[in-house]
């Protein structure tokens, strides 16, 4: 049981990853995030000298109408791959679709909208 755990653990690491591998497919810049009752944002990133674009939406996500979600759990395709920190009041959900046909689901403190 605890092998299939790590083995499902690490295909989820190695799945995020792969979406967010350098590719004008995997871009998360532009993406249109629904965040429910606190908006619809536009997602900015910038490419990075690693042909990565910055911030990665695993950490945080900025808004190019201002404000910024600090990702707190991550789904990719309804799987969570990423906890980081307990649970906190008036959090907010945002929903978007990457250009590879990805959707991602961040769970955090949404803040500066």
């Amino acid at each position: 049981m605890k092998r299939r755990l790590l083995a499902a653990i690490a295909g989820a690491t190695v799945g995020v990853f792969a979406a967010l591998a350098p590719s004008a497919v995997a871009s998360h810049a532009g993406a249109t995030a629904d965040c429910g009752t606190a908006g619809t944002f536009t997602i900015k990133a910038t490419t990075n000298m690693a042909d990565f674009q910055s911030p990665a939406p695993d950490k945080l996500i900025l808004f190019e109408e201002g404000g910024v979600l600090t990702v707190r759990r991550l789904y990719v395709e309804g799987e969570l791959v990423l906890t980081r920190g307990a649970t906190v009041p008036n959090e907010a959900t945002c929903t978007f679709t990457i250009g590879a046909g990805l959707t991602f689901t961040a769970i955090g403190t949404l803040a500066g909208v």
